[in-house]
């Protein structure tokens, strides 16, 4: 079965964005700070993030697996006018250069018939 593939990839300023508004909307989703750093984990599927605790006074690394960078992503997409399908399955991905969210939908391929290809095309010609 055809599938179509889409990716939507985040650059690390549109990331720490996407992070800083889910933890904003998700009580507990990451400790409290300033997001000073991320780097991408190699082999782990997963984000390291650096942040500036006031209330501790230094500096605390989360490790954020691609289940925890989910729904961050998807809200990044709402909250910028990216329009995600609802069927498709979603899960991100997480390589050494970026992040991204990938969305899955199965689907068929249409082959026109000659009689579409003219219905739709007049101007065209049979080969």
């Amino acid at each position: 079965m055809v599938q179509e593939l889409r990716q939507i990839v985040l650059d690390k300023n549109e990331l720490i964005s996407a992070l800083e508004s889910h933890r904003g909307m998700t009580c507990g989703y990451m400790p409290t700070g300033k997001i000073i750093d991320l780097a991408i984990v190699d082999d782990t599927n997963s984000v390291n993030v650096t942040l500036a605790s006031v209330s501790q006074g230094k500096e605390i690394s989360v490790m954020l697996s691609d289940a925890m960078l989910l729904q961050p992503l998807i809200r990044f997409c709402i909250e910028n006018n990216i329009m995600l399908p609802r069927q498709g399955s979603k899960k991100v991905c997480v390589t050494k250069e970026h992040v991204a969210l990938r969305i899955i939908l199965d689907g068929y391929v249409f082959v026109p018939s000659e009689k579409d290809i003219m219905r739709l095309h007049p101007d065209a010609t049979a080969h």
